[in-house]
């Protein structure tokens, strides 16, 4: 598909650098980390349109990092159009997906559009062409059979979904049923259930998720392609490295990072593998965090401004764009993170340093505040981008940037702490009443 030999001049048009071409027929997924999957990763059904609800976890792969010149293959396309929401971000490299369905799915109905390669007798493959929607009844004679998705043209249009047959359609409204009774007794039982205490958090994460949603839609769920060269697609390439070092046990190797020596910011990438881990190749790790910004921030506000100002400062934040006159908005945060870049979670460590320090603690935890304080400073410097001069004060490196954050969260712990430990020690607590006794004669 994508070669690295050519007669050219290395860069010249039509030529691709070293590494380029797939090592293996499937791909690497971190879905199937743990499934004990035979390709790729195991599933259950197959529903997609688009390459991007797919969830193809090698388009975002180091391998594929290449600059195109005129008249090569183009990575990926973005839809400008205000409109185009849901396809945004669009695949161009050629692909495939091959499918085995169990014995269990005879009945169902596999519908398709675009270019299919059907295995029949003596592993001979059938093409099934169609430009509309066609669909084809699983016989007990396809079980374990492979069923190929073709996307090699470059205006193809591959779409496959799974239409589960009576026994396996009840099976799955069971699991889930199953599912929701078991996450509502675990929350009974370990959460101290407050509605009115529940509003405001649940109001933010909705508001904070349709600007998400107009910023780019494939941040829930979706898994779009980063761009040639940007931060998003090396932490996603370095995280994916080290997935696969974890497949083999290799345990150092992921600790590694997948550099010998950090050139490049080397927080990000461990945050990165640990969200594909739990959620395998998807941006949900990273979307929780963005949800729980506003309702973070609004906790810090709180503290300085009072409870209605508090509010009212969230949702400008949220709502409006009158942070750009700042350098900085909650739109900023989420397109930054869509785009997968360190910058939203490292400044997410600021507010909630402060949000831990300026609790009410005992004076005796005032050396483990400051040293928290300088610990999360550092966390901060260790996930911030390399080209970023906030705290780059010194040196230019990571070192120095740890060094100076450390420093400044330290700083931060002080000044917080001298305002909040004092008024929560023991000693100097008063109680809310007194109680008198007075004679009865």
């Amino acid at each position: 598909m994508l070669r690295s030999a050519c007669p050219l001049r290395a860069g010249t048009s039509g030529c691709w650098r070293p590494g380029a071409i797939p090592d293996r027929p499937f791909a690497f997924a971190a879905d199937g980390l743990f499934d004990g999957h035979a390709y790729s990763r195991r599933g259950g059904g197959v529903d997609f349109s688009d390459p991007v609800w797919l969830r193809l976890g090698i388009i975002n792969d180091l391998s594929l990092d290449v600059f195109p010149h005129a008249g090569d293959i183009a990575r990926l396309a973005r839809d400008r159009h205000s409109l185009a929401i849901l396809h945004r971000w669009q695949l161009r490299l050629p692909y495939f997906v091959m499918v085995q369905m169990p014995a269990a799915f005879t009945g169902s109905e596999l519908c398709w559009r675009g270019v299919l390669l059907w295995e029949g007798e003596r592993e001979q493959f059938a093409p099934l062409t169609s430009v509309d929607t066609t669909c084809r009844t699983l016989a007990l004679d396809d079980a374990r059979r492979r069923i190929f998705g073709i996307a090699i043209e470059p205006d193809s249009r591959l779409a496959m979904t799974l239409k589960p047959n009576a026994r396996i359609l009840a099976l799955r409204l069971i699991n889930a049923a199953t599912t929701l009774i078991a996450v509502g007794a675990i929350l009974l039982v370990l959460v101290r259930w407050r509605p009115g205490g529940a509003a405001l958090p649940v109001l933010l994460a909705a508001l904070a998720l349709i600007v998400i949603v107009g910023t780019d839609v494939t941040f829930v769920g979706g898994y779009r392609p980063f761009d040639n060269g940007d931060d998003g697609l090396i932490f996603s390439g370095f995280a994916r490295r080290m997935l696969e070092a974890l497949s083999h046990g290799d345990a150092l190797g992921v600790l590694e990072g997948a550099e010998k020596v950090y050139g490049f910011t080397p927080g990000m990438r461990y945050f990165r593998a640990l969200e594909y881990v739990l959620f395998g190749d998807s941006f949900l790790g990273y979307l929780t965090l963005m949800l729980a910004l506003p309702y973070l921030v609004y906790r810090v506000a709180v503290r300085f401004l009072g409870q209605d100002w508090a509010i009212a400062f969230v949702l400008l934040f949220v709502l409006t764009p009158i942070g750009v006159v700042f350098g900085t908005t909650y739109a900023h945060f989420a397109s930054w993170a869509a785009r997968g870049y360190a910058d939203p979670l490292g400044a997410m460590l600021f507010p909630l340093a402060g949000w831990l320090l300026m609790r009410r603690v005992a004076l005796g935890r005032a050396l483990l505040g400051t040293a928290v304080g300088t610990i999360v400073g550092g966390l901060v410097g260790y996930f911030l981008p390399f080209s970023n001069d906030s705290l780059n004060l010194v040196f230019g490196d990571t070192f120095s940037r740890v060094l100076d954050a450390s420093v400044a969260g330290f700083l931060l712990a002080v000044l917080v702490l001298r305002q909040y430990v004092g008024r929560a020690h023991p000693s100097i607590d008063a109680p809310d009443r007194l109680d008198v006794e007075e004679p009865t004669g």
